[in-house]
C-alpha cells in the first residue's frame, strides 16, 4: 500500500515510559487546535477493546477476551499482530476514503520498528526487510524516543507500582536489543528516522517533534 499524499503518517517508538505516548498526546492535541484531520491509533502489541478514547479502539469482544487470557504464549501476540495489522489498513482507508481529510495525519503509537524489536527477541537473524514487506503502512516520519536504561528503570513504578519489578525486568533483559534494532533501522530508513532526546522536559520534545513535521504542507 502507497500512503496517500493527502495523509501524513507519523510513528512513535520506545520502550515503556520512554515518554513516546505523552509526545503522541502532545500531538494529536495540537493537531487538534490546529484543525487539523487526527487519527491515532496502536500500531504493534494489542488495544483494549472497550472504546478507549486515547486512540481508536472500537467495541471488540475478541481483543476483550485476548486481554483477559491468561499465559499468552508467542502465537497470541502473532495472532494480535495479524488481526491489528488488518484493523490499521482499513482504519486508514476509510480515514483516507474519499480524500476527504486533507493535510490530515494519522499516528501510530508503535509501528514495525517495535515488530521487528519483538521478533529479534525470539530470533535475532530474523531480517528487517521480511518485517517491511509483511507491512502495509509506511510512516513519513518515525520517532524514536532515546532514553538512557537507568532512567527507563527508574520510571517504571510511576504509573502502576505493582508492575514495576516486571517491567524494571523486560528492561534489564531487553535494552541493549532495542539499542541495537534502533541503530540498524536507523541505517535502513535514515532521515527518516528522528532520534529524540527522552530525558528532555516533554514540552522541549514537543517543540523537536513539531519542527521536524511541516503540518501546513
Amino acid at each position: 500500500m502507497k500512503n496517500s499524499k493527502q495523509v501524513k503518517v507519523i510513528s512513535f517508538d520506545g520502550l515503556n515510559r520512554s515518554g513516546k505516548g505523552t509526545q503522541l498526546e502532545l500531538l494529536k492535541q495540537f493537531l487538534k487546535n490546529e484543525k487539523k484531520p487526527v487519527q491515532v491509533v496502536r500500531g504493534d502489541g494489542s488495544r483494549e477493546g472497550i472504546n478507549n478514547i486515547n486512540y481508536s479502539d472500537p467495541q471488540s469482544a475478541w481483543w476483550v477476551r485476548w486481554q483477559t487470557k491468561k499465559d499468552k504464549t508467542s502465537n497470541d501476540w502473532d495472532n494480535a499482530y495479524t488481526v491489528l495489522s488488518k484493523e490499521i489498513e482499513d482504519e486508514f482507508h476509510r480515514f483516507n476514503y474519499p480524500e476527504q481529510n486533507k493535510n490530515s495525519f494519522f499516528l501510530m503509537d508503535r509501528c514495525y520498528i517495535s515488530r521487528w524489536f519483538v521478533q529479534r527477541q525470539r530470533d535475532k537473524t530474523v531480517q528487517f526487510e521480511k518485517i517491511v514487506e509483511d507491512n502495509q503502512i509506511f510512516p513519513n516520519k518515525y520517532f524514536i524516543l532515546d532514553v538512557p536504561k537507568e532512567i527507563l528503570l527508574s520510571r517504571q513504578s510511576y504509573d502502576n507500582p505493582k508492575k514495576a519489578k516486571f517491567r524494571q525486568g523486560i528492561v534489564n533483559k531487553w535494552f541493549d536489543l532495542w539499542v541495537d534494532t534502533v541503530n540498524r533501522v536507523e541505517e535502513k530508513l535514515e532521515d527518516r528516522i528522528i532520534r529524540l532526546d527522552g530525558t528532555l522536559n516533554q514540552e522541549e520534545i514537543h517543540k523537536k517533534v513539531l519542527e521536524n513535521i511541516n503540518i501546513y504542507k
